[in-house]
Parts: C-alpha cells; sequence; structure tokens
C-alpha cells in the first residue's frame, strides 16, 4: 500500500516552478502559492490550475470571472511563503501590481492575466482552466521547489 508520505516525497523530487495564483473581490486580493500549474492548450491558451479545496481562495475563485498567475523569480522566496499561508488576507495588496484591471504579483518572472473559464472537483482538489487574455514575460530566474525547499531554503 502506498501511504500518502511516500505519495508525496515522491512528488517531491519532482522540481517545478512557483507562482501565485490570485483574484481580487471587492477591491481585496486573495492569492496562494501554487506549483500545480500548466499551459493545456496553444489554441486557445489554457493553464490548469489545481487547488486544495480546503484553501480560502477557493471560494473567491468559484465566484470570480478573472484571475492571474505569476511566476516568481528566484528572489521571491518571501512572496511563496506569505502566499503558503492559507489565511493571507491582511496586507496581500502590498504584493501586487493593478493596471488598467489587471492584477499580478510585482516583480515576478511572468505573469498571466486570465479568464475563469472551468472547474472540477478531483479528490481534495479543484482543477480550474483559465483562458489566458494577457501576459508580460522578464528576462529573470526562476524560483524553484524541489525536495521541499526553494531555492535551497528549508521551509
Amino acid at each position: 500500500m502506498i501511504t500518502d508520505y511516500q505519495y508525496r516525497k515522491s512528488w517531491s523530487l519532482f522540481p517545478t516552478g512557483v507562482s501565485v495564483l490570485a483574484t481580487e473581490n471587492n477591491n481585496q486580493f486573495f492569492g496562494m502559492t501554487a506549483n500545480s500549474i500548466m499551459s493545456i492548450s496553444l489554441d486557445p491558451k489554457i493553464i490548469m490550475v489545481s487547488v486544495g479545496n480546503k484553501r480560502t481562495i477557493i471560494e473567491y475563485l468559484k465566484k470570480d470571472k478573472e484571475a492571474s498567475v505569476s511566476i516568481l523569480s528566484k528572489d521571491q522566496i518571501d512572496v511563496a511563503d506569505f502566499f503558503s499561508n492559507t489565511d493571507n488576507k491582511d496586507n496581500s495588496k502590498n504584493y501586487f501590481e493593478y493596471k488598467k484591471n489587471i492584477f499580478y504579483v510585482k516583480n515576478s518572472l511572468c505573469h498571466f492575466f486570465c479568464k475563469i473559464i472551468d472547474s472540477y472537483i478531483i479528490g481534495d482538489h479543484t482543477v480550474f482552466s483559465l483562458n489566458v487574455l494577457d501576459m508580460k514575460l522578464e528576462d529573470k530566474e526562476p524560483l524553484i521547489w524541489y525536495k521541499g525547499n526553494l531555492n535551497n531554503k528549508i521551509l
């Protein structure tokens, strides 16, 4: 039998980038650190994001129409730490840039501004499909999650 520990440990050996999934509701931002994201279509440009069903942000994602995904750069460990907290409403606005109704994490490596097009529950997560409406890419090094560490920082 496979234990939860074994399963989790095996996936920690797969290095991934780190991002912040965010939404805005009544001029308040909600975000969470996410590494379960992927591009699933080029035409149209669609991103898939997996969110734990117990995360606070999920209630806002289910009722809002827009979200952003900001891929973090290697010098944004503090941002990843902040948004890994499940109740991070206080001061989260300080991390965001907001221009022309588009919001994303300041100084990120890349950001995608998206329309939420679908969601479905799979096990203890909900998967959201996001249609990319706008994006910006910077020339920076990525923040990497590997073996439970962010760029060699043990959490």
